[in-house]
């Protein structure tokens, strides 16, 4: 394909996707609009703005499809990748964008409690009345759920991952679109951001600090995002993992009690650092995975 039409419909899809996001959240602040009530519950209009948002890329892509006259394949190259093909081994990454989370979560908050053991309460969980081990049935729910509802990670992965990340690689090699896609999600999340979604807006650095964490977040979830995309030319991998990711699928973290931390632990972003230094590890092989077999797709061709 010629990369100048594929820069063309990149800047559109992007335009849109940040357009149709930005506009109504920043609206929403500068008429004085709140995340949560003083309960910590979030309000409805922040709560349907964050729920349409997951729409937007997809939407994007769609629109940026019909605008430039790209088609809408659905399998194959420059396709929707809306198929799924379990042939050759691809369900085994089917089942691993499934379990990835799981594992990086629980890891994660193992962690967590190795640096601030106080915020293991298991008198969280005995609030619901039911037994101790019933935690361990956290992820098999999350996943489950996170299966049903996963249109919603659909939303953003037929966008980000189904179109963004194909021309980035294009433009850019795996490692730099990687990185480059990373920031780009990440930068898209911003306003919400601002508004206190994932960190609050009580934190030190507030929200400098947190658009910078997010970010690393975000670059590493491409990584594996993008893998999982590749290995099955399917966007559906990626829209599991993006649902059990979003839906906190972990034992553990039914009994993190964060309101017991202390000192700098005490901090959003803290708790997010570290809790996420697997998922971070797990992105860093992802990234190395897909250099491989970039270059043994370059040898081959």
């Amino acid at each position: 394909m010629n990369k100048k039409e594929t820069k063309k419909r990149l800047l559109i899809f992007l335009i849109f996707s940040f357009a149709l996001v930005w506009i109504p959240t920043i609206l929403y602040i500068a008429f004085g609009g709140q995340y949560a009530d003083e309960d910590g519950i979030l309000l409805p209009a922040i709560n349907y703005i964050l729920m349409c948002s997951m729409l937007c890329p997809t939407i994007a892509m769609v629109l940026t499809r019909k605008i430039t006259k790209e088609g809408f394949a659905i399998t194959g190259k420059g396709s929707m990748l809306l198929g799924m093909d379990f042939k050759n081994k691809k369900w085994i990454w089917f089942l691993v964008a499934l379990l990835l989370p799981v594992a990086y979560r629980e890891s994660g908050y193992a962690l967590w409690f190795a640096f601030s053991p106080q915020c293991f309460d298991t008198s969280l969980f005995a609030k619901s009345n039911l037994p101790i081990y019933a935690a361990a049935f956290v992820p098999i729910l999350c996943i489950v759920s996170s299966i049903i509802g996963s249109f919603g990670g659909l939303g953003e992965e037929a966008g980000w991952r189904g179109y963004m990340m194909p021309k980035l690689e294009e433009l850019f090699g795996i490692r730099r679109a990687v990185i480059i896609g990373g920031v780009i999600w990440g930068v898209w999340h911003y306003p919400a951001l601002y508004l206190g979604h994932n960190f609050g807006t009580d934190y030190w650095g507030a929200p400098w600090l947190g658009f910078l964490c997010f970010t690393i977040i975000t670059i590493a979830l491409n990584a594996m995002l993008t893998l999982v995309t590749k290995k099955t030319d399917s966007i559906w991998p990626a829209a599991f993992l993006h649902a059990v990711n979003n839906a906190g699928a972990s034992s553990l973290g039914v009994l993190c009690n964060f309101a017991l931390a202390k000192g700098i632990f005490a901090q959003t972003t803290v708790f997010s650092t570290i809790t996420f230094i697997p998922a971070l590890i797990l992105g860093i092989i992802a990234m190395v995975l897909l250099e491989r077999d970039a270059r043994h797709t370059t040898i081959e061709s």
